[in-house]
């Protein structure tokens, strides 16, 4: 994404809903998926730094027949599942001249069934030429 030097804050959404209903052999497998994802963006460059701070949301429900999702009540029936997950991020991309940039970033999410999620991640980039960047680091 560029940066928008007259927006700083960014409102980004997205809706997907999967439908599936499929037939392997003699087993039927039918599931969908409803997912909604919510993030706000605050953008400030400094100097050589593109900082940017952000909040989330993600909403995700499923359902299909397969044994993962059968209730321990009624094995006849499945269990929808329905997770929220908030998250924060800080980034810094930090541009050091015209070939060499580095990328500094840690998000928190929070998943009610699995706890604290931290994702920290780190680039070193290399403009050789306009066709060619090489990259080491971990996403």
């Amino acid at each position: 994404m560029k940066p928008n030097k007259n927006k700083p804050l960014e409102i980004q959404s997205s809706y997907v809903f999967h439908d599936q209903s499929s037939t392997y052999g003699q087993v039927n497998f039918n599931a969908y998926q409803h997912t909604l994802f919510l993030q706000s963006i605050y953008r400030v460059q400094k100097l050589n730094h593109d900082l940017i701070a952000g909040i989330s949301l993600k909403s995700n429900i499923y359902d299909d027949n397969s044994i993962l999702t059968r209730s321990n009540l009624d094995s006849s029936k499945t269990k929808i599942r329905s997770d929220i997950i908030p998250g924060i991020f800080i980034q810094d991309d930090w541009k050091f001249n015209n070939r060499w940039k580095l990328l500094l970033a840690m998000r928190f999410d929070y998943d009610f069934n699995q706890g604290l999620i931290l994702s920290p991640r780190t680039s070193l980039q290399f403009k050789a030429n306009q066709q060619t960047q090489y990259r080491l680091g971990k996403p």
